[in-house]
């Protein structure tokens, strides 16, 4: 796998370019639809990233699956192609994602509970959330049937865990301390 910080490049100076035309959002569509198209079809995956396969080929076989995408989006496909960096597609939807997203001011979760939240319930944590932050917060649910009670929010790379099942190892850890603590003082 190619890099992140690699993809990184080529992927800000898309977004450079892309901001520059008022094309963000047209471009974020034309990767998310290429990176869905990557994943789903192991035929296409074998192809792109087969290194005696003509550069060319490579660039009309993605040219028909793009379809109706801005220019811009072509040329930047085409320049990948030509540097020999297709493997720069595996993750160029998501790193164009979050630099978007950190151009509007949106930063993503994910939240995990024990229990479906509701719609109120969603909206009110995504609210609270983002007034703490100071960014538009845009989260993803998961149950997690495993859990006992409580929520994890999971943001960039802070954790906040409030299930039942850590505050009761947080619990079960302090207990063996007091316990080691009044046993080496007797």
């Amino acid at each position: 796998m190619i890099s992140r910080r690699v993809a990184k490049r080529y992927i800000n100076g898309l977004l450079q370019v892309a901001q520059q035309q008022n094309k963000v959002e047209e471009v974020e569509k034309a990767l998310a639809a290429i990176d869905g198209m990557i994943r789903d079809r192991a035929d296409l995956r074998d192809v792109l990233f087969h290194p005696t396969i003509p550069r060319q080929h490579k660039k009309s076989l993605l040219h028909k699956l793009m379809g109706d995408c801005p220019d811009l989006f072509k040329r930047f496909v085409d320049f990948v192609v030509d540097k020999k960096r297709e493997r720069i597609f595996e993750c160029a939807y998501e790193e164009y994602r979050d630099s978007a997203d950190h151009l509007r001011g949106v930063v993503r979760g994910r939240i995990k509970s024990a229990t479906a939240l509701t719609g109120d319930q969603e909206q009110l944590l995504a609210t609270e959330l983002g007034r703490t932050l100071g960014k538009k917060v845009v989260l993803d649910y998961e149950v997690d049937a495993g859990m006992l009670a409580g929520m994890q929010v999971f943001i960039g790379s802070y954790i906040v865990d409030g299930s039942l099942t850590s505050r009761l190892n947080r619990l079960h850890k302090h207990l063996l301390d007091e316990v080691s603590q009044i046993k080496s003082d007797a």
